[in-house]
């Protein structure tokens, strides 16, 4: 007579997993061991009997570490940031850099909140025993700054300004004011050097400079310096 297709069941190396017939035509296995190999096949459930098992699917797992989580991930900051490393899995060690290079067992291990207070590029890997390393991690903190030492010196009509790079910035905007108290400064240009030269026209008894990194977002840093010029 008729028979009734009431599901699936699902073996793997032989032995059934699933608690309930299977209605659809996937399946989730959620409960793997730390072997590295598996084989699956599937049998259709009728009223009263089972078929034969389908062709079997062979599995082979790698071992690894889950990758190392960053908090809080990469990113533009105004301030200094401390970094937590975790790990999805138990009894991990996470091993990190601050310099750029890759992570090895010789790295130093993760223990306190790592403290960045410049413009940095964090890797981690996780390592376990009997397991393969993780994948490395790695997120890019900058911690944006105001440019610093400020110098100005007159040449004629010229007014020469230079400071020191700002990590992390991809260019510079330079304003200028005649009072520093004023909330609109006008924009000179922005620059992608470390320098700038400005033509004045006579007579200026006094004028002031200010200088702000720009960051790829593009964030400009309020926290700049004005430069004063007396004549």
């Amino acid at each position: 007579g008729d028979r009734t297709l009431q599901g699936y069941n699902v073996y793997r190396n032989g032995i059934k997993i699933n608690q309930q017939v299977v209605i659809y035509t996937n399946y989730y296995d959620y409960n793997l061991g730390t072997l590295e190999e598996y084989y699956y096949y599937v049998t259709a459930v009728y009223d009263s009997e089972e078929s034969i098992p389908s062709n079997i699917v062979y599995v082979e797992l790698e071992n690894r570490v889950a990758t190392p989580n960053f908090d809080p991930i990469g990113g533009y900051y105004s301030e200094p940031q401390q970094v937590i490393l975790s790990s999805l899995m138990d009894n991990v060690t996470i091993r990190y850099t601050l310099d750029g290079d890759e992570p090895n067992e010789s790295s130093p291990v993760f223990v306190d909140p790592i403290s960045i207070t410049e413009t940095t590029r964090v890797k981690a890997k996780g390592y376990k025993d009997g397991w393969l390393p993780s994948q490395t991690g790695e997120e890019y903190y900058v911690i944006m700054k105001a440019p610093e030492n400020v110098t100005i010196s007159i040449s004629g009509n010229q007014i020469n300004l230079q400071w020191e790079i700002s990590e992390g910035a991809t260019s510079y905007a330079i304003y200028t004011s005649n009072n520093i108290e004023e909330d609109n400064w006008e924009l000179l240009d922005i620059t992608d050097n470390t320098s700038y030269l400005h033509e004045i026209t006579p007579p200026l008894t006094m004028g002031f400079y200010r200088i702000r990194a720009i960051y790829g977002e593009p964030v400009r840093i309020d926290r700049a310096i004005p430069s004063q010029l007396n004549r």
